[in-house]
């Protein structure tokens, strides 16, 4: 747990305990979302276990850094002391709407998070057995599923929950001039074949014994050993336990206070002193890092893995998607777009189709239009018999990554700065392999399947220690109860990092 912890939260935590948090914090952060658009994010209670959406009592905007009665307050970042405690709370009430629904607007990737804890939650009654303990402590937090480049977590007072964000401090080892400390290729670090996650015993004869020579596996049913931990079992004497809660609690108040190289705490501290409450765009301070804390995605879950023997796969670039486009591209193109018509045009190296098709200019860069006829949907397990598979953003980052990587393919990445929890396990060039590195060349993706098809053929020790990488981190992670234990353990920490481990406060 302590690996996934640190790849999800690290220099999250590092960052927000630095701070020493307090109540007014939280208060300034739930002032701020006044001018926030109520589809991408809302305000959560947690209280006896139950999950409420709060909204503001008056909905008037009210000018960044203003407190109640627009009254205006210090510096977002604040100071210490009297300036940081005169924030009084905001006056919220239960959000309008159907009780025990996700009130509208409600966004996809918000209502599958909501549903889904939910459910848990409610199902989970204290002194009843259960496969594993699942209750929240009371709690008040800022939930942000923006499928856009709205940055409501940057310089604000107290951390915001997301699904994803901007990051693009390098969490492996690089030199001075950027560029990796160690010689990386697929699946292996200065030649030694990556490590992998530990499995369970069980866990890894399982797929020994079903995955080997078969068409396709779905070993959902196995338990992974690092989502095994937050199980208390029946027979434990404690009256009470919650190794998980344990664990967080270790976690956060151990967490080495350091932050990676690239992070310039007293920078980040200057700006926030500086930066008014209101949301900022990714376009303005592209080099400053998010630090929301990463809740998993629950709207697209992996179900278990897919095996197809490599020597009868197709020798391709496969990708089935929405022909979805992000606000802004290292090219300027709609990358799902371009690369389905380029993939016209390279047929023995590409499939690259859109649900739907389309039909326009794919960018505009670009001054011709093209006309993408329509593909039919791919299901996941059916990717596994393609020997590369492309993840390539839509309107932010992909959460398609995470699917990918239950199949036996190698994984081909287009350049992006957004990751979800999981990501900083994975390192580019071993993980994976990356394309449109290059900003002048939007064609880069036939090179990078040039080297991925070398990498593959020359070293197949190589190509499969990647793939077996990715699997041991979807098999651990990326399963539905995985990412709703990891869910909670997010939450955890969150409430941890206040005064007295708890996220309300006093508030109502």
């Amino acid at each position: 747990m302590g690996q996934i912890l640190e790849a999800a939260l690290g220099p999250e935590v590092a960052y927000w305990r630095s701070l020493n948090l307090t109540c007014a914090d939280l208060a300034q952060t739930l002032w701020s979302t006044r001018a926030a658009q109520p589809d991408n994010v809302k305000i959560v209670l947690i209280r006896k276990s139950r999950w409420y959406f709060l909204e503001h009592a008056h909905t008037r905007p009210a000018a960044a850094g203003a407190g109640p009665g627009g009254n205006e307050t210090k510096g977002d970042g604040g100071s210490a002391g009297e300036a940081r405690d005169a924030v009084a709370w905001p006056p919220l009430k239960p959000a309008s709407g159907k009780p025990g629904s996700c009130p509208n607007p409600c966004h996809g990737q918000l209502g599958s998070v909501y549903s889904k804890i939910r459910r848990v939650l409610k199902r989970f009654k204290p002194g009843v057995p259960h496969r594993y303990r699942y209750d929240l402590p009371d709690m008040v937090f800022v939930l942000n599923t923006a499928d856009n480049e709205r940055r409501y977590g940057l310089y604000s007072r107290a951390p915001i929950i997301s699904l994803l964000k901007t990051w693009r401090v390098p969490w492996w080892p690089t030199r001075d001039d950027g560029s990796p400390a160690a010689n990386l290729s697929l699946g292996r670090v200065d030649g030694r074949l990556v490590e992998q996650i530990k499995l369970s015993p069980t866990f890894r004869q399982h797929l020994d014994e079903k995955l080997r020579g078969t068409i396709f596996a779905s070993p959902s049913s196995a338990t992974p050993s690092n989502t095994s931990s937050p199980d208390p079992g029946p027979s434990t004497p404690d009256p009470d336990p919650d190794p998980l809660r344990d664990t967080v609690r270790r976690f956060v108040s151990r967490r080495s206070p350091s932050l990676p190289p690239g992070l310039d705490l007293p920078a980040l501290l200057a700006g926030r002193a500086n930066a008014s409450a209101a949301p900022q765009r990714s376009a303005v301070r592209k080099g400053v890092p998010d630090m929301d804390l990463l809740i998993p995605t629950l709207y697209f879950v992996a179900n278990g893995l897919a095996y197809y023997p490599w020597d009868k796969k197709r020798d391709i670039a496969f990708f089935r998607g929405t022909p979805y486009c992000p606000f802004s591209s290292p090219h300027g193109l709609c990358p799902r777009v371009f690369l389905a018509d380029l993939s016209r045009r390279h047929p023995g190296a590409l499939d690259v189709g859109v649900v739907g098709g389309y039909r326009g200019r794919p960018g505009p860069k670009h001054k011709e239009e093209v006309d993408v006829p329509p593909a039919t949907p791919t299901p996941i397990r059916d990717h596994a018999r393609y020997r590369y598979l492309l993840n390539i953003d839509g309107i932010t980052g992909s959460t398609r990554m995470g699917l990918l990587m239950t199949t036996n393919s190698v994984v081909l990445k287009g350049r992006s700065p957004y990751i979800e929890f999981y990501s900083r396990l994975q390192t580019p060039g071993v993980h994976y392999l990356e394309y449109w590195k290059n900003p002048k060349d939007p064609q880069d993706v036939l090179q990078t399947l040039q080297e991925a098809r070398a990498a593959a053929e020359g070293d197949p020790e190589g190509r499969e220690a990647a793939i077996a990488a990715n699997q041991a981190i979807a098999a651990s992670y990326l399963l539905i109860r995985s990412k709703l234990i990891l869910a909670r353990a997010v939450l955890l920490a969150y409430a941890q990092l206040f005064p007295g481990g708890s996220g309300t406060c006093s508030w109502g």
